[in-house]
């Protein structure tokens, strides 16, 4: 997510490094043959290929590695992951007993999703928070899960997620809410490696 990184460079880097936010899921042609044309210049493709069986975090630990060396070598940085306090969109339980209400433990899982409208059946409440980060992606701060609760649950969110006031109202009726706060979440950091660019 767009943001959860926290840059330490020089603009005229980032701007190889990080799409503009304009040039994202767009249907004008200008803009669409931009983004193309950013993509032929700033993208690449990414292919491992092993003799031996890996695990999963053999796998992903040759994945940082590799990721590691090619930006130090193409962009003279590093990138690592720090858990930092930062503002964010808080997702906190408002009403203990309504809340209780929807959680679940057994039932048929269903997830769906239509305009404006988000159901829940038996599913894990993350699931809710990671729809809410995809549709506010551009928001500058990140959406935080401080209900301290990870089960399941059942509900309809029925508000524009992009509109996080109006999703606050929605939420009430599931003893939720939604507002500004600080959280502790984990952050990309990306610096620079040495002096020269």
């Amino acid at each position: 997510m767009k943001n959860r990184i926290i840059w330490r460079i020089s603009d005229s880097l980032r701007q190889r490094m990080e799409l503009p936010l304009e040039l994202i899921n767009t249907k004008y042609y200008k803009t669409e043959s931009n983004l193309r044309q950013w993509k032929k210049s700033n993208l690449y493709c990414y292919y491992l290929t092993h003799v031996n069986e890996l695990g999963e975090k053999q796998k992903m630990d040759l994945y940082k590695q590799d990721l590691s060396r090619f930006l130090s070598l193409r962009f003279n940085v590093k990138a690592y992951v720090v858990y930092k306090s930062v503002e964010s969109f808080c997702l906190y339980v408002k009403d203990k007993t309504v809340f209780e209400k929807f959680q679940m433990k057994n039932g048929a899982p269903k997830t769906s999703s239509y305009v404006n409208s988000y159901t829940l059946v038996n599913r894990p409440l993350r699931n809710l928070i990671a729809y809410l980060r995809t549709n506010n992606f551009r928001n500058s701060l990140p959406i935080a899960d401080m209900t301290d609760y990870t089960g399941n649950v059942s509900r309809k969110l029925e508000a524009d997620p992009k509109d996080l006031n109006a999703v606050d109202k929605a939420l009430y009726q599931f003893g939720l809410g939604i507002k500004r706060g600080m959280s502790t979440l984990p952050m990309l950091i990306v610096e620079r490696s040495g002096s020269d660019e």
